[in-house]
């Protein structure tokens, strides 16, 4: 059962709503209200799930009533509907609601959108961190990329390509303008995956009002609990699952839903580092002492990082395959044959990317040399670039079967290695000082050594992609 208070200063706008949760709403609980005192009376002595509201009320306007119904009950959804002929109230809704919709939407659009959020506020099995979810209505970003975008839209030479590039560099602005772009508010027909389109389409005058008028862009201030590097640690490793993913799949228009999905598989995290950054530090302990991160995460939560960042994201509206693949890119493959899915790709991305990043915080290079030029000197072979050194036309490295890694574990003919050099015999060997875990990627399965159909592997473009990072990502 679906609790639903409907607002609005319209009685007719009301009796309308009242026969559509009638004749095609049975399940939910509807209650109505054209006073924004007596609704917040209401939501005192009742809890809701939803709070549907115009944007004009008898006593308030709609944007300031749903202001005091984040304050006083964080967890409910809120939900404006606004006229299309006043731009005004859309713009003062936006801090405030989790969806702004037209009064013209059809009434399929209201029901999807009122029952798709009740379904993930189920999600969350924590009563704390569903208010925590539901008093966000922005995301902190680097104060350089804030003050780059402020330059840049105060600039009149400044062009939509500069404004795009550094909207693109950041989890948060990213996450807002695409919310922004896709709402149905807009009344655009099919929702826009490319940000730089996104960009496009709000235009420069636009974005700067939402920087002046309204609250969605802000700083991101550290708490002395997290390191001070923290939020630069996590944009950059964002933006490197971002252009992973991209690369992981084929069509161009699923690498602009995977480059996004990448870019904010992990804001869950950010909403806690934000909001609760003692339950982050929580949670880093507890795995640090080898506790499974999905299990620290729901004792300290409620719910997991991907399980937030996707609840949040379908609040706002976002993609529904990129909220699915957010939500679930921590799942690990059971190994049944199955095509493979968005998520798949991010799960991929997000492997390789950490242990890209673990790999060049140690002396890959120098390490790398050594094991490349002991294996030529005892293979008798040239140890730079030989022509024993198996490599396809364009210098990739070749995963090879049989290849062995640490601890006596092995590469099959399907096996995904991550690391490591190719010797004179084409064996891949792994550089002398990473640990096993560095050396490959958990891909889909939790198994130390993965190994995958060349099928799987060359539907979703990975083989490649891995060989690429191999030869070129690994060693810069």
């Amino acid at each position: 059962m679906v609790s639903v208070l409907f607002v609005d200063e319209d009685a007719a706008n009301l009796d309308g709503l009242r026969r559509m949760c009638s004749e095609r709403c049975q399940d939910w609980q509807a209650t109505y209200a054209r006073g924004g005192a007596a609704a917040l009376a209401m939501m005192d002595g009742c809890p809701f799930d939803v709070v549907v509201s115009g944007s004009r009320l008898v006593d308030m306007d709609g944007p300031a009533f749903l202001r005091r119904a984040k304050q006083s009950k964080p967890e409910t959804v809120r939900i404006s509907l606004t006229s299309p002929g006043d731009p005004g109230a859309a713009m003062r809704s936006l801090p405030v609601a989790h969806q702004c919709l037209s009064k013209r939407c059809s009434p399929e659009v209201l029901i999807r959108t009122v029952q798709r959020a009740a379904e993930l506020q189920a999600l969350l099995h924590s009563d704390t961190t569903r208010r925590m979810l539901g008093q966000v209505g922005d995301l902190p970003s680097l104060p350089a990329n804030l003050v780059a975008l402020d330059a840049a839209l105060c600039d009149e030479d400044a062009s939509l390509g500069d404004v795009a590039r550094i909207v693109t560099r950041d989890v948060a602005m990213s996450a807002k303008v695409l919310q922004l772009v896709n709402s149905p508010f807009f009344g655009l027909r099919s929702s826009i995956r490319d940000l730089r389109q996104a960009v496009a389409y709000l235009g420069v005058e636009t974005l700067r009002n939402l920087t002046i008028t309204t609250e969605v862009f802000r700083v991101f201030k550290p708490s002395g609990l997290l390191p001070g590097d923290w939020m630069e640690r996590f944009n950059e490793h964002s933006l490197e699952v971002a252009d992973i993913a991209g690369r992981l799949v084929r069509t161009s228009a699923a690498q602009y839903e995977a480059s996004v999905a990448g870019l904010l598989h992990d804001v869950g995290e950010l909403v806690v580092a934000d909001r609760a950054p003692d339950k982050l530090c929580d949670v880093l302990a507890e795995v640090a002492a080898g506790r499974p991160a999905d299990e620290a995460e729901t004792d300290c939560l409620g719910a997991t990082y991907p399980v937030l960042g996707g609840c949040l994201l379908s609040l706002w509206g976002m993609n529904y395959r990129v909220v699915e693949a957010v939500t679930r890119h921590r799942e690990h493959w059971d190994g049944q044959p199955r095509d493979p899915e968005l998520p798949d790709a991010v799960h991929v991305a997000d492997a390789l990317a950490f242990a890209a990043r673990a790999l060049q915080e140690r002396p890959l290079a120098e390490s790398g040399s050594r094991a490349r030029d002991r294996l030529a000197q005892e293979k008798g072979a040239p140890s730079e670039g030989g022509p024993g050194d198996k490599a396809d036309e364009a210098g990739e490295a070749e995963p090879a079967g049989g290849a062995k890694l640490g601890d006596g574990a092995e590469l099959g003919d399907g096996d995904v290695a991550v690391a490591g050099d190719v010797a004179a015999d084409g064996e891949a060997q792994p550089p002398d000082d990473i640990e096993p875990e560095m050396q490959h990627a958990q891909v889909c399965q939790p198994s130390q050594v993965v190994d995958l159909s060349e099928e799987y592997l060359e539907s979703v473009g990975l083989l490649g992609a891995v060989r690429m990072y191999r030869s070129s990502a690994f060693s810069r």
